[in-house]
């Protein structure tokens, strides 16, 4: 016969509940003087980790474009598929507000993209395209010699000006020139994925963008000769965009602090295509 074993269940039992209850008296009996002490502790550690993580300051990417977009810009306006005459006219300001009437909206609190195409295009000069809130806005210059144009749809109209003066006056410029300060990145190292490869297989190649450059691998682009230029602006960030003839284009991204996010390239049949992800990001030595 099999000599008797008492169950340990009722003994663990007793020594988790010892445990609770030992635990909970533990704490109700903590003077009040420990716990102030603790609390102010816990405090001064979160103040200390916001003081070693400082927050940076957000760009405005808005700013290299605020003069020459403002005006007040008039023509000969219509409204409507009937285009009918009205006289009126869209106030653009340097802080991005936009009135028309009794209308008013803000450009900075929705998005907006720039448009460059160089002479010699069927569709050269420069247009911006704004959206925020029921405002759907185009501003567009269409070179020397050529009539400008602003369009404005919003609620229930849709006002179109022709034979505008002075709508973003870029001087021929291209628009890189015009956010160099903002868009410039030095030479350094990106990782990517090559098109066609596993998403793991990454791989370091250089990256710049920089005077009238910009490289990524293998593939460069020579700014003054794209054959389209694009500004992407929003409240998370910019975004810089060019294209080439053969058909390439690129595409690099930024958040709302100036911080490199994002690099693309897509060379069709042009050569390599790269995806590179900015939280892989070394500088160069």
């Amino acid at each position: 016969m099999r000599p008797h074993r008492p169950s340990v269940l009722p003994l663990l039992l007793i020594v988790a509940a010892l445990g609770v209850t030992a635990c909970s008296k533990s704490t109700d009996d903590r003077e009040p003087e420990t716990e102030q002490a603790a609390t102010e502790e816990q405090a001064k550690v979160a103040e200390a980790a916001e003081q070693a993580e400082p927050t940076l300051p957000k760009v405005d990417y808005w700013q290299p474009i605020a003069g020459a977009l403002q005006g007040r810009f008039g023509g000969k306006c219509t409204e409507g598929l009937q285009m009918k005459p009205v006289a009126t006219e869209v106030k653009v300001g340097s802080n991005g507000a936009v009135t028309i009437g009794t209308f008013s909206a803000n450009l900075h609190e929705g998005k907006a993209t720039l448009l460059r195409m160089p002479p010699g295009k069927q569709a050269e000069g420069v247009s911006l395209i704004g959206e925020v809130g029921e405002l759907f806005l185009t501003l567009q210059n269409s070179g020397p010699g050529n009539t400008d144009n602003v369009i404005a749809k919003y609620g229930d109209k849709d006002i179109s000006c022709s034979g505008v003066k002075d709508v973003l006056p870029l001087d021929g410029k291209t628009l890189f020139t015009t956010y160099a300060q903002q868009f410039t990145v030095k030479p350094r190292k990106v990782t990517c994925v090559g098109a066609g490869q596993d998403i793991m297989s990454r791989r370091k190649v250089d990256f710049q963008l920089e005077g009238n450059l910009l490289r990524v691998g293998t593939q460069t682009f020579d700014l003054n000769k794209v054959t389209t230029e694009q500004v992407m602006l929003s409240e998370s960030g910019a975004a810089y965009a060019v294209g080439t003839e053969p058909q390439r284009l690129a595409n690099v991204s930024f958040d709302e602090y100036g911080r490199l996010k994002n690099v693309t390239v897509n060379g069709f049949d042009q050569g390599e295509s790269y995806a590179c992800d900015s939280d892989l990001e070394q500088a160069a030595n």
